[in-house]
């Protein structure tokens, strides 16, 4: 419904989503994966013709093509998911208009640049630890795992925080809407990582997926609650991607797990571990000391305003 007065009025009148609070999120969340999913797929079929077409060539004049080339359909896909990732961050922004801020700008740039830096360091370190430890075979990613790097940094983090979190903060605009956000998001994160069995990863190797996810998303999720900005997780996400897909001996260059891992071999105490720290370090972001600052944060990016 397109209102009068822009300037004073909200464009569209959400009343469905002012009302349902939990099936909001889930409409929400829900339909930005699949919206994001059908235009990357998209755009990785028309790399997917380009594909093609070199391979066509290569076959005709007797030359080779490189790996890159055998998966441009793969990268399309990925870095289509990138744009789609924006693109849904600009629409619901534009939705919301000219109630919502917005989920990228930043405060305090350089407190959470070197937040992000840290963290990535830290993720660097441990997942060294475990290469060792499990004695991995270690080797530099791929481009199509860097590009399914980038897009799990930047869509996901689109999808769960940059919609998920901000809807239900808009909903609950309270102290006690913090950890009800954070959990609520986070269980929708892990449970989408189950999809993972359809690209052919084995059961227990899924459900670690699945809890990692979920500690992973609450770490996530604070960070955005706290710095109300999604670049600093799409920098954490995007390089703890990166650097688990050095593990060139467990994973495929798209990022799931080969059909012959076995659950002992992710299971690490030092993978559990870590998970522990990271839902350790969630909770500490958003304990009940800070949550008036964080409430604070998120009254300035939600100015209701009057229908």
């Amino acid at each position: 419904m397109i209102l009068k007065g822009k300037k004073e009025r909200k464009i569209i009148q959400h009343r469905f989503l002012d009302r349902w609070t939990i099936p909001g999120v889930i409409l929400l969340v829900l339909g930005g994966f699949v919206a994001g999913q059908l235009i990357g797929s998209l755009v990785g079929a028309i790399f997917g013709i380009i594909q093609g077409i070199l391979t066509a060539v290569a076959e005709r004049t007797g030359t080779s093509t490189s790996e890159t080339t055998k998966e441009l359909f793969t990268i399309g896909t990925e870095l289509g998911s990138v744009f789609a990732a924006f693109l849904l961050l600009a629409v619901y922004w534009r939705w919301f208009w000219p109630e919502y801020r917005g989920s990228l700008p930043l405060e305090n740039k350089s407190y959470w640049l070197r937040f992000a830096g840290i963290a990535v360091v830290v993720v660097f370190v441990i997942q060294m630890a475990s290469f060792l430890i499990e004695k991995t075979e270690i080797g530099f990613p791929h481009f199509a795992s860097l590009c399914a790097a980038l897009m799990a940094g930047c869509f996901e983090e689109a999808v769960y925080r940059g919609i998920g979190c901000s809807y239900l903060m808009r909903q609950w605009p309270d102290e006690k809407g913090i950890l009800r956000t954070m959990l609520i998001t986070s269980v929708i994160f892990a449970l989408v990582h189950a999809v993972n069995l359809l690209a052919g990863a084995p059961l227990g190797i899924t459900i670690v997926q699945i809890v990692n996810a979920m500690g992973l998303g609450m770490f996530l999720c604070a960070v955005f609650l706290r710095s109300g900005s999604l670049w600093p997780g799409i920098i954490i996400h995007t390089f703890f991607d990166a650097i688990a897909f050095m593990d060139t001996s467990s994973l495929t260059t798209n990022g799931t797990f080969k059909s012959d891992v076995t659950v002992s071999s992710a299971m690490d105490l030092v993978g559990f571990a870590f998970i522990i720290a990271a839902v350790a370090v969630a909770l500490y972001m958003i304990r009940p000391s800070v949550r008036g600052e964080i409430v604070e944060t998120w009254k300035k990016k939600w100015n209701p305003v009057s229908a």
